[in-house]
């Protein structure tokens, strides 16, 4: 009797093995891939945000500089003034695009059209010229940034 007894333990110990070989592979797997998955999607945000970053770190200081430029106080007056010495708002035009380690600065005045850049007064805005519909257009938009 109790060797059939060691026997029936020596049957059934193999199979409760090879059960708990089997549950602790699907765990393992289960862990694996649970693990993947949210490596994956951290991976995902750090990327979205890495590239959320980068459009900001590039978009963000023209259109700073704009809104600075809008709201110069000395820049409204000179247009006031009637925009008499334009070797002043190119000096200005240089300063903003060196200080701030920009590829141009420009202004256009409404009032006259003039394109001024740091190289002086390049030409006059025309409206009939399809190379500068982009200012008008641009004025003529309800959104201050596109």
């Amino acid at each position: 009797m109790g060797q059939s007894k060691n026997n029936r333990y020596l049957r059934i110990a193999p199979a409760i093995l090879a059960l708990f070989t089997v549950v602790a592979l699907l765990s393992g797997l289960s862990y694996f891939i649970e693990s993947t998955r949210a490596l994956d999607s951290q991976r995902l945000r750090d990327l979205t945000n890495h590239v959320l970053l980068k459009i900001n770190r590039e978009i963000l200081p023209p259109i700073h500089m704009s809104s600075t430029m809008a709201n110069n106080t000395w820049l409204k007056q000179w247009i006031k003034s009637g925009e008499k010495d334009s070797q002043e708002v190119v000096l200005y035009l240089a300063e903003i695009l060196n200080r701030n380690h920009l590829l141009t600065s420009f202004f256009i005045s409404d009032k006259t059209l003039n394109y001024y850049h740091p190289d002086g007064v390049l030409r006059k805005i025309n409206r009939n010229n399809p190379e500068d519909n982009w200012y008008l257009e641009a004025k003529n938009m309800s959104q201050d940034y596109v």
